[in-house]
């Protein structure tokens, strides 16, 4: 059944599809919407539902690969290796981990970590695994298909797509900020962006008086970790490229971030708000005159929002729950026994893993060591420290491509801490921009 989202969708991939370097700024936009379906279908006794960025991802490959044909011999970047032979590891060992491995005790991913301590259910092939399979075989054909489009694309055409995509990934982030106020305010509408059949979507919780506000993800902690990513992004701007309006938007991110109540995302809030200090520091050393003005507002407005987080006695409740007394509680110790759990499976599995979509622990790097085993995380963050490392290098001085390089790695640290979900889109899209940045060097002067 189409549903009310699913028509804006269908607007969506009809203009990527028609002008995708004009509109592919809908590509990062979809992404946070993963709380909402585009159709809604059952199979057997198991409801599913397209979540907009893989619906709007398919019409974009489908162009990109029309556009491809046309283009007389296309060339494959070196660095693509590694995620086509990340690819080639976790399909083998999804559809055959579950066979070789078959009885082994494994925390089933539509179970939960909780109900999984108690009742933990035997390694099988199952539907999970086959829908982890696709989603593999898109989010990796997708990133192939982008990067030798991209590469065939006019100088002047690379620099609008990068622009497109990191403005989409602005807007993405601007959206979760308003959503997250606006469901404080209790004028959300859950009804149009919280309507997936398939999963557990957590929009009436709180910690003592503070409403639990999971912006349009899932559940709050899967907004926190984006929003960190997106503060990282906003917070390296403002030391390298300042602008009063963006200082305001910050100010708003870090008041979402509280909102939301995430464990994850208030300990890696506080590893950001370290670095951004230190890279403050060496602004200010090299160029006092210039950043003078610009550190003290930074720390003037660090100051008040600190001081409205520790004197609030509300927020203080909120902070000594989710933070301070998080080690004392049954969740704490369910996720950590989950963690532990992913290693025995990493050792009764020889290293090899049992299988993407078999076994759900808490982290993402036990989820990456428990299904794909070593070789399978060995390829995968390589693949990803390549890219990282090139994008960085090509970035020279443009704040924007930084930023987003420092947005991924915050989202990749919010993950190994507490999000383990492989697929999340955010996480893919935050890839997809870094590979376009570590195919077109810039040259801006700050």
């Amino acid at each position: 059944m189409l549903t009310h989202f699913g028509v804006i969708a269908i607007v969506a991939a009809f203009l990527i599809v028609y002008k995708p370097v004009r509109y592919i700024y809908l590509l990062p936009l979809s992404s946070i919407f993963l709380a909402a379906s585009v159709l809604n279908f059952r199979m057997g006794d198991n409801d599913y539902g397209i979540i907009p960025y893989y619906f709007v991802g398919i019409f974009f490959a489908l162009r990109v690969c029309s556009d491809l044909l046309q283009t007389k011999s296309p060339s494959i970047p070196k660095d693509m290796l590694l995620w086509l032979a990340f690819l080639f590891y976790a399909s083998f060992i999804t559809l055959l981990g579950p066979l070789i491995f078959s009885g082994l005790p494994v925390f089933d991913p539509r179970a939960g970590i909780d109900l999984g301590v108690y009742q933990k259910s035997e390694l099988k092939l199952s539907t999970n695994n086959m829908s982890q399979f696709v989603y593999l075989i898109f989010n990796i054909f997708l990133l192939f298909c982008f990067v030798v489009w991209y590469r065939t694309r006019t100088s002047s055409e690379k620099g609008k797509v990068k622009e497109r995509l990191i403005g989409g990934f602005s807007m993405a982030g601007f959206l979760n900020v308003l959503a997250i106020f606006l469901q404080q305010l209790g004028h959300f509408p859950y009804e149009l962006t919280h309507n997936h059949p398939a999963y557990s979507i957590l929009i009436d919780d709180s910690v003592d008086v503070l409403r639990r506000s999971p912006g349009l993800f899932t559940e709050p902690s899967y907004a926190g970790g984006f929003l960190v990513a997106y503060a990282a992004y906003l917070g390296y701007l403002l030391i390298f490229e300042f602008r009063p309006l963006g200082l305001f938007i910050f100010a708003m991110t870090i008041l979402a971030i509280l909102f939301t109540t995430s464990t994850t995302g208030y300990l890696v809030l506080a590893l950001l708000g370290l670095n951004l200090f230190i890279w403050l520091i060496i602004r200010f050393i090299r160029r006092p005159r210039i950043f003078l003005g610009i550190g003290i507002l930074l720390v003037f407005t660090s100051l008040i929002l600190t001081s409205l987080a520790l004197t609030s006695s509300p927020m203080q409740i909120v902070i000594e729950k989710v933070v301070l007394r998080k080690a004392e509680t049954s969740s704490f110790e369910n996720r950590t026994s989950s963690d532990i759990h992913a290693l025995w499976l990493l050792g009764q599995s020889y290293g090899m893993g049992v299988g993407l979509g078999s076994n759900r622990p808490s982290s993402f790097l036990f989820y990456m060591l428990g299904n794909v085993g070593v070789l399978g995380s060995f390829l995968f963050f390589g693949a990803l420290a390549l890219t990282v490392t090139k994008a960085w290098f090509n970035s020279q001085r443009a704040a924007q491509s930084k930023g987003m390089i420092l947005s991924l790695f915050y989202l990749i640290i919010a993950k190994i801490l507490a999000l383990p979900d492989f697929f999340s889109p955010d996480m893919w899209v935050l890839i997809l921009i870094t590979s376009a940045i570590t195919h077109r060097k810039d040259n801006v002067d700050l």
